[in-house]
């Protein structure tokens, strides 16, 4: 039964591709920090000792945050492992439960820009990384089972994830900003809609592992935090 593991030397790319979101993610979360401060206290000057203080703060906890995602990364890319037998594949990864895919059940395999494969059957999902070893071999295998083809992304969320996050970002500054009303209503279930539907996905997907999906309750006291800002601005008088 041929197995495979991703390549070693393919984790530094992974880890330049984490780098390059979570840099931009640092900064913007500190400038967005500042901003929500600016505008709550009536536009007065910052404090330039406080704005070193909070940048420094914040920069602290995402780095360390990043840190240990990174560390976390590495476990699961150096566990993964993927067997391709007479009939059926599996798939094996730590925090992860074990997939068993038959042939006959894959209904599509697609390719995204990366050259990352992603199988459907009717029932699991298999996500392949164009770092494994031997990846033209493991592709020209899949590709005798279905016509492998390329990733159309239909979702508009998934196709502008930059525009989506900075429409987020707004309706999540107006509930803290806006002292009107309707608008912090409508902002604030909108907010709290969009994190009960991020947590139901992570909860429920079979691609992230159970130490990301325990963390991501943590939403719940963000979503509280928000009913309660959202309470006290629309019927606190």
């Amino acid at each position: 039964m041929p197995q495979y593991q991703n390549t070693p030397a393919g984790f530094i790319i992974l880890r330049k591709r984490i780098l390059s979101k979570s840099v931009p993610l640092i900064i913007g979360a500190s400038l967005f920090g500042l901003a929500i401060f600016y505008f709550t206290e009536n536009s007065q000057p910052i404090d330039p000792i406080f704005g070193v203080i909070y940048i420094s703060f914040i920069a602290i906890i995402m780095i360390y945050a990043i840190r240990k995602s990174i560390k976390r990364q590495k476990e699961l890319y150096d566990s993964y492992v993927l067997k391709i037998a007479d009939g059926f594949l599996s798939r094996q990864q730590i925090g992860l439960p074990v997939i068993i895919m038959l042939f006959s059940d894959i209904i599509q395999i697609t390719e995204d820009k990366n050259g990352d494969l992603l199988i459907k059957s009717t029932k699991d999902r298999i996500a392949i990384s164009a770092l494994i070893e031997n990846y033209n071999d493991v592709k020209g295998t899949l590709q005798t089972i279905i016509p492998i083809t390329q990733l159309q992304i239909k979702n508009p969320i998934q196709k502008y994830p930059l525009a989506y996050m900075v429409l987020v970002l707004a309706v999540f500054a107006a509930v803290y900003i806006s002292n009107n009303k309707i608008i912090v209503g409508i902002c604030g279930i909108a907010t709290i809609i969009i994190m009960v539907l991020s947590l139901y996905q992570i909860q429920t997907s079979k691609l992230i592992d159970t130490k990301i999906k325990r963390t991501s309750w943590f939403f719940l006291l963000v979503i509280f935090s928000i009913a309660a800002i959202i309470y006290n601005k629309v019927f606190g008088g």
